[in-house]
């Protein structure tokens, strides 16, 4: 094969034309309340799935036998998920996250609903959340490429940190919450950030984007 050839940015040009694009980005107002709203969700969603198999084990009384089957529909939920929103996520970009925000919501709360008294509901509840967080880089992701189209590589680039950044400290306050015996109010707790973040989005919309009302 010939070789390819490289730009490893060492150039003046490139470095005159790399650096006002990440300066660009880095002012970019919609993009910071983005990776915001990408650390609350993370944080949300790893400080319950982190802990997942104490959630079932502990209020839904599901042992090792039957772990591997809940997880496995964990997993499916996760396909239909990221089918299901990749529907709509250009098209409608709002709806896509109503959509998948309402369900991460309405998951964590179910799990802390049904803990004490529907075993059911709390699988049904985790099964839910497999579809939701699944769908949830999706429409992030998507929104990225939208709030600073002339520099989405270096957005991506801030959106993974942010990324990063919810799974440690998500795991972390779960790890906290474990410690001082308050696993039953992680799932409540996530419940409140996800509508906080759900209260205060605005998602930037394609051209032409036919797409219900704004949710604030």
């Amino acid at each position: 094969m010939p070789p390819l050839e490289v730009d490893r940015g060492d150039h003046p040009e490139g470095r005159s034309g790399w650096l006002p694009l990440l300066a660009l980005t880095i002012r970019s107002r919609p993009l910071l309340k983005l990776c915001s709203l990408t650390v609350l969700l993370v944080v949300a969603y790893f400080a319950v799935y982190t802990y997942i198999s104490l959630i079932l084990d502990r209020f839904a009384g599901v042992t090792a036998d039957h772990l591997a089957v809940v997880l496995l529909l964990y997993g499916l939920a996760g396909f239909v998920g990221v089918w299901a929103i990749g529907k709509i996520a250009d098209a409608f970009p709002q709806r896509a996250a109503l959509v998948t925000m309402g369900s991460l919501v309405v998951s964590f709360a179910g799990i802390g609903l049904f803990a004490s008294w529907a075993p059911g509901g709390v699988v049904a509840s985790v099964i839910l959340l497999g579809a939701a967080f699944s769908a949830t880089p999706v429409f992030l992701q998507a929104t990225v490429m939208r709030v600073v189209p002339q520099a989405s590589d270096v957005a991506s680039s801030l959106y993974v940190v942010a990324f990063q950044i919810g799974i440690a400290g998500g795991s972390l306050v779960g790890g906290l919450a474990v410690d001082g015996g308050l696993l039953g109010v992680v799932p409540w707790a996530a419940a409140v950030v996800v509508t906080l973040g759900l209260l205060t989005l605005r998602v930037p919309l394609p051209a032409g984007a036919e797409v219900p009302a704004p949710v604030s």
